[in-house]
C-alpha cells in the first residue's frame, strides 16, 4: 500500500504518483490539467452517466498523462 506521496507503508520506495521532475514542468502541468477539469469531468460524467465514475476517470486519465507531462504540454490543443 502507498500512501499519497507514493512511499509505500512499509517505508520501500513505491511509484509516484503525479509528474516529477522538474518543478516548472509539474507546476506548468498541474496548472493546465486544472484548467481543463470542469470540462473533463463533464465530458466524462455524460460518458459514464454518473458523477462518481467520471471522477474515477478522470482521476485515472490524471494518473497515466502525468508519467509523461512532456507530451501532454507539448500537443497543440491538450
Amino acid at each position: 500500500m502507498a500512501d499519497c506521496s507514493g512511499r509505500r507503508m512499509d517505508g520501500e520506495p513505491g511509484k509516484g504518483f503525479g509528474p516529477c521532475g522538474a518543478g516548472g514542468r509539474s507546476a506548468e502541468f498541474n496548472r493546465v490539467f486544472t484548467d481543463l477539469l470542469p470540462r473533463l469531468q463533464q465530458a466524462a460524467a455524460s460518458l459514464t452517466g454518473s458523477p462518481l465514475a467520471a471522477g474515477d476517470v478522470v482521476h485515472d486519465a490524471y494518473l497515466r498523462i502525468a508519467r509523461r507531462p512532456e507530451r501532454f504540454l507539448g500537443h497543440p490543443q491538450p
